[in-house]
């Protein structure tokens, strides 16, 4: 089986990091992958290529994508999309070509919010049409999918949550965690957006500064800015660094004794899955996705308009002598085994192929 992966970016963020692991282990079962993504940077082409993908072309390489497609051999099977934009050139593409079209659903937000709402539908409308089945990384994402009519065919919709890498290192035993007051290191990986909820984060940081000895801010985005201002605002230039964006961050999350991720909604959240494998402390927000991930009695579960209670959250981790993380999260990656969900993203490949079959 060949599959065409269809992707706004190559850039670093959780949809593209896990479009990565999700090639790999397709590799494994036999399908081969291809990859063409819209826009920025091609950060993870290597990446991409070490994974078992055959190739990665750019919209804008005009002349080879153009060829790409007009060579009968190289015609995929399965056209895979991987967020909005990419949906309407899989949508293109799935016509042109007369190819079957899967589409991930990986965020809880419109499709293109800054549209207004009947054209919204129009697309929603055009691109569930010509979809044979939309993958739903979340539970949180399939009720959104629901709620807002962004798929009225809830036939069509599967969910099958990420897969954790299973090459990042096994959960050690925490045993005792000896914290101590203005020594912890904290993690944030958050893109520099509103929906992450960013300046409520400082805030708490400012609130319970006395347990910090650093907080560092992986990321970038539009927020930018504005977050710089906010960490001189509260005078926390001496804690606080955005440090950019990395793509093997993951290697390094053990060096941490806390995660800070308190976004306002997440389709999933990848960077809390690689905490887990970590055995990394995590304060987050007490949204339903996390509720999923985490299980509904994490104790360290927080609102996350409040930055109080946030502070409130960092502070009940530092006081612990003795936290059952490794046991909690042992328990809840079983939900994330890439061999599982991997399996399942290829039946619903399979599952497509079948109806196609039956529909000539």
């Amino acid at each position: 089986m060949k599959v065409l992966h269809i992707i706004t970016t190559i850039e670093i963020g959780g949809a593209e990091k896990q479009l990565v692991t999700t090639i790999r282990h397709l590799s494994k079962l036999g399908v081969e992958s291809d990859v063409i993504y819209l826009k920025g940077e091609d950060k993870l082409r290597n990446e991409l290529y070490q994974n078992g993908v055959n190739t990665v072309l750019s919209l804008f390489e005009t002349l080879k994508t153009i060829c790409y497609f007009f060579r009968v051999e190289d015609k995929p099977e399965i056209i895979h999309a991987h967020l909005p934009r990419a949906e309407l050139l899989g949508v293109l593409l799935s016509r042109l070509l007369n190819v079957p079209l899967v589409v991930s659903k990986h965020n809880c937000e419109p499709n293109f919010p800054k549209m207004p709402s009947y054209i919204q539908e129009l697309i929603c409308r055009l691109i569930e049409k010509q979809t044979s089945y939309f993958i739903a990384i979340s539970k949180q994402v399939e009720q959104y999918l629901a709620s807002e009519k962004m798929v009225k065919n809830r036939n069509k919709v599967k969910q099958i949550y990420y897969s954790a890498d299973e090459r990042l290192h096994s959960i050690h035993k925490m045993g005792e965690v000896a914290f101590e007051k203005s020594k912890l290191k904290g993690i944030v990986v958050s893109r520099l957006v509103p929906q992450k909820n960013l300046s409520n984060l400082l805030q708490s940081v400012h609130l319970s500064r006395e347990l910090f000895q650093s907080v560092s801010i992986y990321g970038e985005g539009s927020s930018k800015r504005e977050i710089l201002q906010v960490i001189e605002q509260l005078n926390l230039e001496g804690i606080v660094k955005l440090e950019g964006k990395r793509f093997d961050l993951h290697e390094y999350l053990q060096q941490f004794d806390i995660m800070l991720f308190v976004p306002l909604y997440e389709g999933f959240g990848l960077a809390l899955l690689e905490a887990m494998q970590a055995g990394l402390p995590v304060v987050a927000s007490r949204i339903p996705v996390f509720e999923e991930i985490l299980g509904h009695s994490y104790p360290f579960l927080v609102d996350a308009h409040s930055p109080a209670d946030i502070s409130e959250g960092v502070a009940r981790i530092a006081g612990i002598s003795k936290p059952e993380f490794s046991k909690i999260y042992e328990s809840r990656l079983k939900h994330f085994e890439g061999k599982v969900n991997i399996a399942r993203i290829l039946d619903v490949y399979r599952k497509t192929q079948q109806a196609r079959y039956h529909a000539k």
